[in-house]
């Protein structure tokens, strides 16, 4: 009985060395196809990605992503990890892809926001379905023509139920076209139905508004405003 178990045991570890092995020696592989992967998608951009993580059997993890244009953009993502079983593999789905600590810094002073178009391309459509996609500590920095954004975003969004399940973002500054946003908060707590808005200030030509606090849900792809209330200061 004995020489059974140790004979089992040493199947196990020899499997287990066997996967170690396998997973050591195909990261560097992972890392040089992805890499090559991506760049196609931003020509003209520098990429680079630090490290990798792999188990078989249920997560791939990339870590220490950069995408620099030098003097467009650069695109910084702490760790990317993609969640699977080996049901979902053979059923060509992911259970999850989170990003993390993603910082994204666009500078386009003379261009306008919708150029930057023209610095990315996508071909087709991918063969594998995401249930679940998440993005948490998310920094957007954007300047373009006309338009500038600092905020910071935390989210996740089912794809199965095409709705957003859970939202954090704070938008510090917005300027649009007239338009000029301060210290925008909009909650939505995991899995809830109805979330929370609060904006110090708004203004828009004329109209100056303060203190607006509302409650918001979503209606399919729409969101709804509910009990909305401000401040509102009519210039001359």
């Amino acid at each position: 009985m004995k020489k059974i178990v140790k004979r089992v045991l040493y199947i196990f570890c020899a499997i287990g060395a066997a996967v170690l092995i396998l997973s050591l020696s195909i990261k560097p592989l992972i890392v040089s196809l992805v890499r090559e992967r991506i760049k196609p998608v931003f020509p003209g951009s520098s990429v680079s990605i630090g490290s990798c993580y792999f188990h078989p059997l249920r997560m791939l993890a990339f870590s220490g992503i950069e995408i620099k244009n030098a003097d467009n953009y650069t695109f910084k993502i702490k760790q990317i990890k993609i969640e699977y079983t080996i049901l979902k593999i053979i059923q060509a789905r992911i259970s999850k892809v989170s990003l993390e600590g993603v910082d994204a810094r666009v500078s386009m002073a003379d261009k306008k926001f919708e150029e930057l178009r023209g610095y990315y391309k996508v071909h087709g459509k991918g063969g594998i379905f995401i249930d679940s996609i998440g993005v948490s500590n998310m920094r957007l920095d954007i300047r373009a023509a006309g338009m500038a954004l600092n905020a910071d975003i935390s989210s996740e969004f089912n794809t199965l139920k095409q709705k957003v399940s859970m939202l954090n973002a704070q938008i510090h500054n917005f300027t649009m076209q007239g338009l000029e946003l301060q210290d925008l908060k909009l909650t939505l707590a995991q899995n809830d139905t109805q979330g929370r808005l609060y904006a110090r200030q708004l203004q828009f030509n004329k109209i100056n508004a303060h203190e607006i606090n509302a409650q918001w849900s979503l209606l399919g792809k729409e969101a709804v405003v509910h009990s909305l209330s401000a401040k509102i200061f009519k210039g001359m």
